[in-house]
């Protein structure tokens, strides 16, 4: 007896799904890494600036923060990519497995779709709409100034030009 086509496309996009969510969750500790070290670099060139009182070491600090941002952001581009699939996962295995609960459709697995909502501030329909065209695009030519992705280095980057401007013209170190 050969199994339901159905069935083996179920166990498939299953196991796709969470390959692609421990994949993701994979780029989030990658990126805490490159954070972490950032404000170590980073930080620790700010106080050494001070200590040994050279400016230099203030615009390196800064260098170096904004290093850790480009990559950070780098990251978090290619960590996007992977929404879309996703999405499209979820949309199938509505389409496959709906099952009806108080009277509406539902299915899983539907994170994705979910956490996108909640992001927005709309309660989500019960069954998952594919990515707009123009959602992903937009989203991975701003990851850069996403909150996450550029806090602190954004901020280090700023006071160690600043210092470095402030140190270099007034002579105050």
């Amino acid at each position: 007896m050969t199994a339901d086509p159905r069935d083996t496309l179920r166990e498939d996009l299953n196991r796709e799904y969470y390959a692609i969510d421990a994949r993701i969750n994979d780029f989030d500790h990658r990126m805490l890494t490159v954070k972490g070290w950032s404000v170590t670099v980073s930080l620790a060139g700010l106080g050494l600036g001070f200590q040994q009182e050279t400016p230099a070491l203030f615009a390196l600090a800064s260098l170096g923060a904004v290093s850790f941002w480009l990559v950070e952001g780098l990251l978090k581009r290619q960590q996007i990519r992977y929404y879309p699939r996703l999405r499209e996962i979820e949309v199938l295995a509505f389409q496959l497995n709906p099952v009806e609960v108080d009277h509406e459709l539902a299915s899983a697995p539907q994170a994705n779709w979910w956490w996108w909502h909640a992001r927005i501030g709309r309660p989500p329909t019960t069954s998952p709409l594919p990515h707009g065209p123009d959602q992903l695009p937009q989203s991975r030519r701003s990851a850069w100034f996403l909150a996450h992705v550029a806090l602190p280095e954004a901020l280090i980057a700023a006071v160690g030009l600043a210092l470095f401007v402030l140190a270099t013209t007034t002579g105050i170190l």
